[in-house]
């Protein structure tokens, strides 16, 4: 998907951000702009943002975000810029809100609470990947990146209002 199209989505949702390329007062700086290109390539990657819920595991999608995690951290270190630092604090957030989510204590993992564990695991997905929809929408948009149409499933749906 086009970095042009997922800023309009974005700014949908009441946040306004400049568009790469679109403002001449504002350029990113190109380690701000290499650092959000590699965050986004890499959750490229990440099934458990995208894949059909029916198919997760409970194991995988815990691995997984944890992964995402600790890369996003070694982002967050590496950043220079205040509002990528935070765009990607609240991704990391999302994550351990996530794992705190999921995390079900050993008592209560037999079979009998399967059923409850998934809906949790469900629920608590769909949150992950709302959150993340946005910030990696916001990332696109803010630096020009086009973002591969697996990921684009997590954007934020278009507005239909066409009044502007």
């Amino acid at each position: 998907m086009k970095f042009s199209e997922i800023g309009h989505r974005i700014n949908g949702f009441g946040i306004t951000i400049p568009i790469f390329g679109v403002s001449l007062n504002w350029n990113p700086p190109e380690s701000a702009r290499t650092i959000a290109r590699k965050v986004i390539i890499s959750l490229e990657n990440r099934r458990v943002l995208y894949d059909l819920y029916d198919v997760e595991d409970k194991g995988y999608c815990v691995r997984s975000i944890i992964e995402i995690r600790h890369f996003l951290t070694d982002q967050i270190i590496g950043s220079s810029e205040d509002d990528l630092e935070k765009n990607l604090r609240a991704m990391r957030a999302a994550c351990i809100k996530f794992l705190g989510k999921v995390d079900v204590p050993p008592a209560s993992r037999n079979s009998k609470h399967s059923f409850r564990v998934h809906l949790t695991l469900i629920d608590a997905l769909a949150e992950l990947r709302a959150t993340f929809g946005l910030y990696i929408g916001i990332l696109a948009a803010k630096y020009g990146i086009d973002i591969e149409e697996d990921l684009a499933k997590i954007l934020p749906a278009r507005d239909n209002d066409n009044s502007e």
